[in-house]
């Protein structure tokens, strides 16, 4: 059921390396294209070739061209630990999804300590996502990280998805 996460999952294990999109020990990941800030929240990422970006008070919003596969950066208000970030994140994803199971993951994100989940959930439409959530953990704040991907997205998106993720930078 969470096949289609398991690209995005090495990054927050192995995030500490800064490739900035470059080829990593492994398989080649995509390269990434110009970079996408918000310095409210303190975010910087790299955006996959292609993708379409929104930018709003607190967040970023990354989607893929035919929207399989979608990664939001947000600096929720007030937020100062990571552990309450991803239980109101998650506690919203029960209220709007149906069939939701969460496991729990260990790792980093941005080489800052991440309290993450691999949530699987059906949406209205019958549609069944795989989301990641990822809420590091900043001197004074905490962010959220998710990664929506639906069927179609295992074979590209995440990977280039994992790309971008390789290279978000979070400060504060």
């Amino acid at each position: 059921m969470v096949v289609n996460i398991v690209v995005v999952l090495a990054v927050l294990r192995d995030s500490n390396d800064d490739n900035s999109g470059e080829e990593a020990a492994g398989p080649r990941l995509p390269r990434v294209g110009r970079v996408v800030e918000n310095r409210a929240i303190g975010a910087r990422i790299r955006m996959p070739k292609g993708w379409k970006v929104r930018r709003g008070g607190r967040m970023i919003i990354l989607r893929s061209p035919e929207s399989s596969t979608i990664m939001s950066i947000s600096g929720p208000p007030g937020a100062r630990n990571s552990r309450n970030v991803l239980g109101t994140a998650v506690a919203a994803i029960r209220q709007q999804y149906r069939g939701v199971t969460a496991r729990r993951l260990a790792g980093k994100v941005s080489g800052l300590p991440t309290v993450s989940r691999v949530v699987s959930a059906t949406n209205k439409r019958g549609v069944r996502l795989n989301i990641l959530v990822a809420a590091p953990q900043g001197r004074a704040r905490a962010w959220l990280v998710e990664v929506f991907s639906g069927p179609g997205a295992r074979a590209k998106r995440l990977p280039e998805a994992q790309a971008a993720l390789g290279t978000l930078r979070l400060r504060g």
